[in-house]
């Protein structure tokens, strides 16, 4: 039987969006098609300012007709709620974070990502429990409740839970080239710079919303010269990257900004937004300004934008 592990995503919360005009407020804020969203699934999102840059990544799931969870990082969460509380004055609907939320990562013990993830649980349409189907091999448990584990609403003909660290789910993210957005970098990039138009995070039918013209204009007329890549190193760069974590470095400076990094006993992986030449002509990439310690591309799992 395959493995099946389990991280708690203590970094990662719920808000809830709960009313008769909660879809029709979403549309008008997340690059998302939230309206075309079938309840019981869900999809990748995010919600920009005027001027198209991201406060937000999420995965959003319609729970039923009128009522919607956003998981999404802690950091950032109160600020987006902040940021949504002064348009939805004019919409029927509440907007909270649900502090005693669980989030929970769910996968198999494969790299191949295509071994389904086979897990049968006891209560299934439970008001406090969500079920968020990612890849044939990666799901998610969204905890309202949080009084119980996983293996709690897992029956016993399933394979038993392994449990793992945070930093293992994140792992996964950044090989499977989704990035997670950090207070640091709220405000700065468009969604197409963040690869999100690669993982059906865009619906470019759905009409205006905020930020709206700048993401379009940008799809339709622009020329995207940046966008996301993937960059690893071994242990050691690790080490001396962590000294000055804020760029990469090639022969001729500094290369690229940060969106995501994360050491693991091995590896270093880096998620930078670099020039897309400069990534396909292979220029050398290094972890120091010594430039003694390299860094190899590693191509993605999906095609990096590049009109």
């Amino acid at each position: 039987m395959t493995a099946v592990f389990a991280a708690h995503l203590k970094h990662q919360t719920l808000i809830q969006v709960d009313g008769v005009d909660a879809g029709k407020f979403l549309q008008g804020q997340v690059t998302c098609d939230v309206l075309a969203l079938p309840v019981g699934e869900s999809t990748l999102g995010a919600c920009c300012n005027n001027k198209g840059r991201m406060l937000a990544i999420f995965q959003l799931l319609r729970t039923n007709e009128s009522a919607y969870l956003l998981r999404m990082s802690r950091a950032v969460a109160g600020e987006l709620v902040g940021h949504l509380s002064k348009f939805k004055v004019f919409f029927k609907c509440t907007l909270q974070i649900l502090d005693r939320s669980q989030v929970w990562g769910l996968w198999t013990g494969t790299d191949s990502h295509e071994s389904p993830l086979n897990i049968d649980l006891k209560q299934p349409d439970s008001a406090h429990l969500s079920r968020i189907h990612l890849t044939p091999d990666q799901e998610e448990l969204w905890l309202t409740e949080p009084s119980l584990q996983p293996d709690a609403w897992i029956n016993a003909n399933s394979p038993a839970l392994t449990e793992m660290s945070e930093e293992a789910w994140q792992e996964r993210q950044i090989l499977l080239g989704i990035p997670a957005l950090h207070a640091d970098i709220i405000g700065e990039f468009i969604p197409q710079a963040l690869n999100l138009e690669n993982l059906q995070a865009i619906s470019f039918t759905k009409g205006c919303y905020t930020g709206q013209e700048i993401v379009a204009r940008t799809h339709y007329l622009g020329k995207l010269k940046k966008s996301m890549h993937l960059y690893r190193g071994a242990a050691e760069a690790a080490k001396v990257f962590a000294q000055s974590p804020k760029t990469l470095f090639t022969a001729e400076g500094s290369f690229g900004q940060i969106v995501n990094t994360l050491a693991t006993s091995n590896d270093l992986w880096v998620l930078v937004i670099a020039e897309n030449d400069s990534v396909a002509g292979n220029t050398p990439v290094f972890a120091d300004s010594g430039l003694t310690h390299a860094l190899i591309n590693v191509p993605l799992r999906y095609t990096s934008t590049t009109k």
